[in-house]
């Protein structure tokens, strides 16, 4: 055990002297550089010949390095006085000496171009690499569009396309309300819900009282209704104020009390245009009504043909 404690003794010696001795050798060996730039930067400050020069920046580096000569500190004193002697130096303001200097800029790793941030969008960057389709600016002038024309034809068709648009649409609409008023015809009666029962009598004076006051429409209306009683009256079919016009004329053109020579098919379609279409109508067209009317009660009970 004794000897194993001296040979760790020995090494220990041993290895404090190598490194006492790899101090010493580095020590000498940057001896010369440290203190050739502790005396140049001296020389500047205090030449042999002329006046001192004032810079208390270097004064204040060189300070620091003769107080702690650290690695940071000397770098510190040596880039200032590297710049010190480019200061010193004519300028080059050459093409090739302007852009080795920019190169060496951007080379710096603490440089940063404005431009990095915008690359470095990686969104950005894919639509760089893929490219953006060039569309003609409709709104230039034509020298600009490259060549870029509508055809002549193209004007035309698109009005057309559009007339056509607005006819169809028309169209439409005009179907709408056709079919509106088939609805409501077949949903509703001759007679409203509130109308009072009346007799055929009180029907045509009715009709003259409207026809005096130019209400035509309604005396078309009246005299109507007054031929379906009619018909009630001869058995040739009931009459069914919740029915429609087209109803009753089923009725009757069924009954086998019914002559075609009457017209009553063709009398409905024109009241049908008159009442639901609201055709515009004159004193004319209520004296065919009534001629119609008379005709109807001329032939009487059992409708001889």
């Amino acid at each position: 055990m004794r000897w194993q404690t001296k040979s760790r003794n020995n090494f220990a010696r041993q290895m404090a002297l190598l490194a006492v001795l790899t101090w010493s050798i580095g020590g000498a060996m940057g001896a010369g550089p440290e203190q050739n730039l502790i005396q140049e930067a001296t020389e500047l400050l205090h030449p042999k010949t002329g006046p001192a020069i004032e810079d208390d920046e270097l004064e204040r580096r060189l300070a620091a390095y003769q107080k702690q000569p650290t690695i940071a500190n000397r770098d510190s004193l040596n880039g200032w006085l590297n710049a010190r002697q480019n200061l010193s130096k004519p300028a080059d303001l050459s093409a090739a000496s302007t852009a080795g200097t920019v190169k060496s800029i951007k080379s710096n790793p603490l440089f940063r171009d404005a431009g990095d941030a915008q690359d470095s969008n990686w969104i950005q960057t894919i639509f760089n690499r893929l490219g953006r389709p060039k569309m003609p600016r409709l709104n230039a002038p034509e020298g600009n569009l490259s060549g870029f024309s509508l055809p002549s034809f193209i004007t035309p068709l698109m009005w057309t396309l559009l007339a056509g648009l607005v006819a169809f649409f028309a169209y439409q609409v005009a179907m709408h309300v056709q079919i509106k008023q088939r609805i409501r015809r077949k949903s509703g009666g001759l007679l409203e819900d509130n109308e009072p029962v009346r007799s055929q009598s009180e029907w045509l004076t009715l009709a003259d009282q409207h026809e005096a006051a130019g209400e035509y429409r309604l005396a078309v209306r009246c005299l109507y209704i007054a031929m379906l009683l009619s018909f009630d009256e001869y058995r040739v079919a009931r009459f069914d104020r919740r029915q429609t016009n087209w109803e009753h004329l089923a009725r009757i053109e069924a009954s086998p009390l019914y002559s075609a020579e009457i017209g009553f098919r063709e009398l409905t379609q024109r009241f049908d245009r008159i009442w639901y279409g609201h055709q515009s109508i004159g004193l004319g067209d209520v004296a065919e009504f009534r001629a119609a009317f008379s005709n109807i009660n001329t032939r009487g009970p059992g409708m001889p043909t």
